[in-house]
């Protein structure tokens, strides 16, 4: 019986809050945005689309999303900042194309 409390440890984070299919949801939003911004990035320094492209600027949206999504689950607080940021510069850019 000693052993079972020795192994029983109270969390509290969010991620032992929510339930586990948030979880599998955060982690492929995550990944969704990791794989957009590279997208966006490798796509950008190879000359295949351009900053002026919407497409660049959507990748970085969705990308920026994503990576919150997940960070927002695991208390990054840093990247969230960061994140925000780089959807704030996004949107601006965008609403700029289409004006």
């Amino acid at each position: 019986m000693a052993h079972k409390s020795l192994s029983k440890t109270k969390h509290n984070s969010v991620k032992d809050a929510l339930p586990r299919h948030y979880h599998v949801i955060a982690e492929i939003a995550g990944w969704i945005g990791a794989i957009s911004l590279l997208s966006g990035y490798l796509l950008i320094s190879n000359h295949i689309i351009k900053s002026d492209e919407p497409a660049y600027h959507l990748l970085n949206l969705i990308g920026a999303g994503g990576l919150i999504v997940i960070a927002l689950t695991k208390k990054l607080y840093q990247s969230i900042l960061v994140n925000i940021v780089w959807m704030i510069v996004a949107v601006a850019a965008l609403v700029g194309l289409v004006s």
